[in-house]
């Protein structure tokens, strides 16, 4: 496998994961649910910029609404555990999926 350097979309995406994570951070430290809002918001800019960068990124999208679903698992209570259900599947399709792209990368 080859060494490629990251197109500027895929540096992006992964610049507004770690947006997104720090966001979440301070959500957690403050109690602030519009932290929470504005973290699923980079999320999905994440989700949309790792797309552009590769059509076939189709992983990416699960492992966005898993992370979606959590961050709304955390400020809606009163639908907590169909939203952590949500997010336990679509992270194992995530996985998944990001296991096959591997594996036929190889």
């Amino acid at each position: 496998m080859q060494n490629t350097p990251m197109s500027e979309k895929a540096r992006l995406a992964l610049g507004l994961v770690a947006g997104a994570g720090t966001l979440a951070s301070f959500a957690a430290i403050t109690g602030s649910h519009a932290l929470v809002i504005l973290a699923v918001g980079t999320v999905l800019s994440a989700v949309v910029a790792a797309f552009q960068a590769d059509r076939r990124n189709v992983w990416a999208a699960w492992a966005g609404g898993a992370a979606v679903a959590a961050l709304l698992a955390w400020i809606v209570p009163d639908l907590r555990s169909i939203l952590l259900l949500v997010s336990a599947v679509e992270g194992a399709g995530a996985l998944l999926l990001a296991l096959a792209r591997y594996r036929r990368s190889r």
